[in-house]
């Protein structure tokens, strides 16, 4: 099913939590360059069981933990070009098992209820690739549209040819990427449906500081996109960025912010606003505020960075009530 029919029929696509963050929660040190791309090469079966655990919490979608796996960041990394490759189709590979295995394990009964999830494969922004959090506060040097295309060229290639539903290109902090990636799309692969989730650190804009509007507009313009939003933002922004992407276009709107954490230029790493009420905040931020945002015009909702099973089960307690 595409993913227009399945939001038509089943009123919204619940798409899985974070993935890096889950596996550094059970154990895994994503302290690396890799993230959790790391993790394909040594700890392939926990990256699997998250999958697994997201799918029976309710997940429609499995996105593959290709968000900073590349050729050039594998490659950087001390890995061979082949071991790129390699690690990135086994990204898709795993996804698919860990779908299999939990939709199996459901009767007929249960299968009724909810769509046959969804591969999606991920397109992390070439800010990932620095490892600098450039994605959150914009690009700290000019870049331009061809080195864009190169940079995910390969890794476009090896998830398309495992056989992705959908390619997400995410948490992007600027229009130049996500137009570059469609262009290179519409010439090779103008049928291969794909979402834009931007990221944002306002009400009204991309990290880069440009209207949000109008890089949804931009957007609007590239029939195979099914869905454009925002991912990796705060809870409190959520609301008015889709009142702006509704207002620039019909697509669907995709929804996936993290748990109510803000990005520490100086320390390069995520934190809690409140840290002595971490859980309570995490709770007030994200959880109660899913189904609002579902009523506000979102039809993909999931979570990003410290999402949790958890959370995905509760959004499906009440889409599939």
């Amino acid at each position: 099913m595409s993913i227009k029919s399945i939001v038509d029929e089943y009123g919204l696509l619940i798409l899985d939590g974070g993935v890096g963050s889950e596996v550094e929660r059970r154990g895994f040190d994503v302290k690396d360059n890799l993230w959790s791309a790391k993790a394909l090469a040594e700890k392939p079966e926990l990256l699997e069981q998250v999958h697994y655990d997201y799918f029976k919490a309710g997940a429609d979608v499995g996105i593959t933990a290709t968000y900073q796996a590349s050729l050039a960041g594998f490659t950087d990394s001390g890995y061979s070009e082949a071991d790129a490759e390699k690690y990135i189709r086994k990204a898709v590979q795993i996804v698919k098992s860990a779908r299999d295995r939990f939709y199996n394990e459901l009767s007929d009964e249960e299968k009724a209820r909810r769509p046959y999830p969804l591969v999606v494969g991920s397109l992390g922004p070439y800010a990932a690739y620095f490892a600098d959090g450039s994605e959150y506060i914009g690009y700290n040097e000019k870049i331009d549209a061809e080195e864009i295309r190169e940079f995910h060229r390969s890794r476009i290639e090896w998830l398309l040819d495992e056989g992705v539903d959908v390619l997400a290109i995410e948490t992007t902090p600027a229009l130049i990427e996500p137009i570059a990636v469609l262009d290179y799309l519409k010439e090779n692969h103008p049928n291969v449906p794909v979402w834009v989730s931007f990221n944002s650190r306002s009400n009204d804009s991309l990290s880069d500081g440009s209207p949000i509007k109008d890089a949804a507009k931009a957007i609007d313009a590239y029939d195979q996109v099914v869905a454009i939003g925002v991912n990796c933002v705060e809870p409190r922004y959520v609301s008015s960025l889709i009142a702006n992407i509704r207002s620039a276009t019909d697509k669907l709107i995709v929804i996936y912010p993290n748990v109510g954490l803000h990005y520490d230029e100086k320390s390069v790493r995520w934190k809690w606003k409140h840290i002595s009420k971490e859980e309570e905040e995490r709770v007030k931020t994200f959880i109660e505020r899913a189904k609002k945002w579902h009523e506000e015009g979102a039809d993909l909702i999931g979570g990003c960075c410290n999402s949790r099973p958890s959370d995905i089960e509760y959004i499906a307690s009440w889409a599939r009530s």
